[in-house]
């Protein structure tokens, strides 16, 4: 289905929830206004709370992947970049960056705690 009809399901159905994990979504950046979008219709309001664990894939430059920042502020998002955490990559051979998993906390900005 085109993105722009699974966020108009959804926006019927009129589904919120209290927590939203999009796990190991954001590396592909020509995606991320459409991902905000989507959170933002299911995210409940006030309290609702989104969470976006990824790692890096150097698939593109890191510093687009970390665009989604100052995007989902513009957007009217509170966000907060967690602790990251070193893992073991997947695989032999795979590059330790792959392993290193950030955490983007996303709240209503009138709900975020500095």
């Amino acid at each position: 289905k085109p993105k722009q009809q699974v966020v108009e399901e959804l926006q019927e159905q009129h589904q919120k929830f209290d927590v939203c994990i999009a796990a190991d979504c954001i590396y592909m950046p020509q995606f991320h206004s459409v991902l905000l979008q989507s959170i933002q219709k299911l995210m409940t309001y006030p309290h609702g709370v989104a969470l976006l664990p990824f790692a890096l894939h150097g698939n593109t430059d890191d510093d687009k992947v970390w665009d989604i920042v100052p995007l989902a502020q513009s957007m009217g998002f509170g966000v907060e970049v967690l602790r990251s955490e070193q893992l073991t990559p997947q695989s032999w051979g795979m590059d330790l960056k792959r392993g290193l998993v950030h955490m983007i906390r996303l709240t209503h900005s009138s709900n975020h705690q500095s």
